[in-house]
Parts: structure tokens; C-alpha cells; sequence
């Protein structure tokens, strides 16, 4: 049973910088299960009663029915040395949320939280996967349609400011 339960607050939690530790769906929602660092609660926050945002240690965040077919699209950028000349090409690749959710629950993956930006009925979160089998990080998009955000956690982690 979680402490604290918030909805609709994405302007007063942060997940910058914030990583995944499991994907899970229950029956129409998408829940990612975050690691023992968790998400920011802003100062602003009133579960937050201090001056500066904090880390929530093990949380969640769950977007209620959410569209399925919503997938993520990955940009991976090759380099080619010839000669004199240093050329990058990129290649953009769709997965669906259940092919992301399941190379993440195996630990094939590892995915961090760059940027969020919402609208009123969605989600676009910018991040970055890491293949534990390659060192090359992928920067990815993930557009996600649902109709409510819902955050759960504990406790503040005073051991960790922003």
C-alpha cells in the first residue's frame, strides 16, 4: 500500500533523469514500476513540505487507459568513417509498447526519462534506452494517449535533493 497517491500532477513531479525498473499493464493501464531513486517531487508538491524538489525512492507511475496500439520510435545513429569524411546516418525504428515493456522486465534494457511533455489527453516522453549487450544508447520517443496519471510512493528521500 502506497503513502502518498497524486493525480494529475505532472508539473509538480519529475521523472529527469529517472529510470525504469519494470513495465507492467493491468487490464486498460500502463504502470512503469521505477527503481529505489524513484521520480522528483517538486517543492511545490503538497506532499513536499520542503525547498527544493526531492527523490521519492521506489515508486510508480500509472496512466489509466491508456491506447495500446501507442508504440515508441527509436533513433539510432551509425557513424561511418571514410576518408576524410565523418557521416552520420540515422534510422528510425517503431516497438510497441509490449515488445519495450517486455525488453525491459528481462533486463535486456534499461530506460531513462529525459524529457515529458503533456497535453490534455497524452503524453510524449523523450528518453533514452540502453542495451545492456551494447554501449550505444538510443534516444527514443514515446507517445502515449491515456486519461489520467496517477503517482504512488512512500516517503521523500531526504539523502536525495534534485
Amino acid at each position: 500500500m502506497w503513502k502518498h497517491i497524486s493525480k494529475g500532477t505532472q508539473k509538480q513531479i519529475i521523472l529527469h533523469d529517472c529510470f525504469l525498473n519494470k513495465v507492467r499493464f493491468e487490464n486498460n493501464d500502463l504502470v512503469f514500476e521505477f527503481d529505489d531513486s524513484g521520480f522528483w517531487v517538486c517543492p511545490s508538491h503538497p506532499n513536499n513540505p520542503y525547498e527544493t524538489a526531492y527523490g521519492a525512492g521506489k515508486s510508480e507511475l500509472r496512466l489509466t487507459n491508456v491506447d495500446l496500439c501507442s508504440d515508441l520510435i527509436l533513433f539510432n545513429k551509425f557513424r561511418f568513417l571514410s576518408g576524410l569524411f565523418n557521416k552520420a546516418l540515422h534510422s528510425r525504428t517503431e516497438v510497441s509498447l509490449q515488445t519495450f515493456a517486455s525488453k525491459i522486465n528481462i533486463g535486456e534494457w534499461k530506460y531513462e526519462f529525459v524529457d515529458e511533455y503533456y497535453s490534455n489527453n497524452g503524453v510524449m516522453f523523450c528518453g533514452y534506452i540502453y542495451p545492456v549487450k551494447n554501449s550505444n544508447s538510443i534516444y527514443t520517443q514515446m507517445e502515449i494517449l491515456f486519461d489520467e496519471n496517477i503517482y504512488y510512493w512512500n516517503d521523500i528521500d531526504m539523502n536525495r535533493p534534485w
